[in-house]
């Protein structure tokens, strides 16, 4: 079975061009029909030009139209879902973000109620301290009953 030029092209991956100037330099020998097309001899045409891969030879499917929609709303809902990602994600950030400065503002305060607790340990201790001496140094008080 012989190939036509857009076989040829189709078989070795190169253009019709291509193929077509190596048939008239005399690089591959071909059979010109009388309306002017060109009957290449598989063998003749790999002797120059390796078979293209699979992919390449095999000429290209086209998608049907179930296929196409199929694949747009598959593409539309990736969209999508990636967009509700992104946004999660900027919230997540948002939310740590003011988690952080809470903790900072929460540290600071538990700073602030320390110093306060010890001014006050401090003062209730110089109280207690000074009603000590003062007790310490006052004389007995008499009683009003003597038997009591």
């Amino acid at each position: 079975m012989a190939y036509t030029l857009g076989e040829a092209a189709k078989a070795t991956g190169k253009s019709k061009t291509t193929i077509a100037k190596s048939i008239k330099t005399g690089r591959v020998s071909a059979l010109k029909n009388d309306d002017g097309s060109y009957l290449i001899d598989p063998s003749e045409l790999h002797r120059v030009y390796p078979m293209a891969s699979a992919s390449q030879s095999l000429p290209l499917q086209q998608d049907t139209p179930v296929h196409t929609k199929v694949e747009t709303e598959i593409s539309a809902k990736i969209r999508e879902l990636e967009g509700v990602l992104y946004a999660t994600q900027q919230r997540l950030a948002d939310r740590d973000e003011q988690l952080a400065h809470l903790r900072d503002d929460r540290d600071r305060e538990v700073g602030h109620l320390r110093k306060d607790l010890e001014r006050w340990q401090q003062q209730a201790q110089a109280l207690l301290t000074d009603q000590r001496a003062k007790i310490a140094l006052e004389p007995p008080r008499r009683r009003w009953w003597p038997w009591r």
